[in-house]
This record gives C-alpha cells, structure tokens and sequence, in this order.
C-alpha cells in the first residue's frame, strides 16, 4: 500500500508495480533523470522568484509542479500548507510554476494564496514551459505533480506520476 500526506492510501497492484517497472526501462530514453532512492536532479532552469535557488537538501523538501488557478494545484498546496504547519523547521515546500502566466501576474496570485512556500518558474518555451530542462528531469507530464526528496536530496517518492 502507498501512503502519502496529499494522497489518499492506495493498494498497489501488480499492473502498477509491472507499469513501473516498464517506465523505468524507458526513462532514460525520455531523458528522464527521476527515480526512487536516486538523488533529486537540479532545478537548474528554474526563475525563483524570491531570490537564489534553495538547496535540496537539509530539510525533507516537497516540490510541487503546479499549474495557476488549477483547482486540484490549489488544494495541493493548500494540504501542503497544512504540512508544513506541523513541523516547519523539519518540511520546506517548494513550488515550480509552469511557464503559463507572465512573472508579474504570477507574483499577484501567490500573493493571493498567500502561503510561506518558495516559488519559482520555468522559462517560456514552446509549451509554457513544459519543453523545459526541469519539467523533462523531472518527467512532468501533468500537474500536479508531487515530488517528496529527503533532506540528503534523495527521491522518496513520486506522486502522482
């Protein structure tokens, strides 16, 4: 069974696990760099918009890919809020904004969820962003996208994919 904070408890079957399996064959061929107990790939390509890049490391990190104004991104985020609430000195979310809204019109609406998290954006592309260095790492394929990396910057989990 799979637990998760922002997930309800799923059992696992065995298409699943044989899913898996077949995806992790075919990862490194989508230039996917993500797995379980690996270590978390850099974000290098992400604008933050408060500042320098924060570590990976150091504190369990929850990233988020999200997407503006989508409903199930906003109550991701609000359960994460609730998280971080619990053990703020143990827990740091990060959340990267796909590339849909220009960086002054995004600042407005974290302004309006008003929450303690850092924010940051891939860069305009083809796609909003989606073509980006991050989103491909990371295999982002929609959102949200929930990525769970301990505090020595190693993946625990991946949920959804």
């Amino acid at each position: 069974m799979v637990l998760h904070p922002l997930y309800e408890p799923i059992e696992t079957s065995l298409h699943e696990q044989h899913r898996e399996i077949r995806l992790e064959r075919i990862r490194p061929k989508l230039g996917v760099q993500l797995a379980v107990g690996k270590l978390a790939p850099p974000l290098s390509d992400v604008q933050w918009l408060d500042g320098d890049a924060p570590p990976l490391t150091g504190k369990e990190t929850y990233l988020l890919f999200a997407m503006p104004f989508d409903p199930n991104c906003e109550k991701a985020l609000q359960r994460l809020k609730e998280l971080q609430a619990k053990s703020p000195e143990k827990i740091q979310v990060l959340v990267v904004f796909d590339a849909s809204l220009p960086a002054e019109e995004l600042k407005g609406y974290i302004r309006e969820l008003n929450l303690p998290f850092r924010f940051g954006t891939v860069p305009e592309g083809q796609r909003s962003g989606w073509d980006s260095e991050t989103f491909q790492r990371y295999g982002v394929k929609s959102v949200p996208t929930l990525v769970v990396i301990d505090e020595k910057g190693i993946v625990k989990a991946i949920n959804p994919e």
